[in-house]
């Protein structure tokens, strides 16, 4: 953390104990659907189920070559800008087919007004996950809306 200041390191550390019920490792789709009780194992050692049902919408939205890139839970990144940002090009591709919209095969995140975040959570409760984002204060580049 090179060059933040104290309150900086300090908003990290808790943006990193509110982010422990993030997977320790996401699974891909093509994982997912080959387990009896499809889950992953969460940084503060619980378990995250997924809806059969969800994974299953999820393999019909996305092509089959694509089931072993789509990482579950996606993410829905929360930043300070106050939008919301899907990053990975399978996770993209998903999202945009859901929601209806425009997807470019060289696009690798999206940035999503709270009525998408709200249409897409309530569609895929257990696919998706919020994940706060210490991206303004560790000095990446902000996403640029789409449209």
């Amino acid at each position: 953390m090179r060059g933040e200041s104290r309150l900086d390191r300090y908003v990290i550390k808790e943006i990193l104990r509110i982010n422990r019920h993030l997977p320790r490792r996401r699974k891909t789709l093509e994982e997912l659907l080959r387990k009896e009780r499809p889950h992953v194992v969460n940084r503060d050692g619980t378990k995250h189920y997924f809806d059969r049902d969800e994974l299953e919408r999820l393999a019909d939205v996305l092509p089959r070559y694509l089931h072993g890139r789509l990482k579950l839970p996606i993410l829905i990144e929360l930043g300070y800008s106050g939008a919301a940002v899907i990053r990975g090009k399978a996770e993209v591709r998903v999202v945009c087919e859901v929601l209806g919209e425009e997807w470019r095969f060289s696009q690798d995140r999206v940035e999503l007004n709270m009525f998408e975040v709200r249409k897409l959570r309530r569609e895929f409760p257990t696919a998706t996950q919020y994940m706060f984002s210490s991206e303004h204060i560790m000095g990446r580049p902000k996403v640029e809306r789409r449209r």
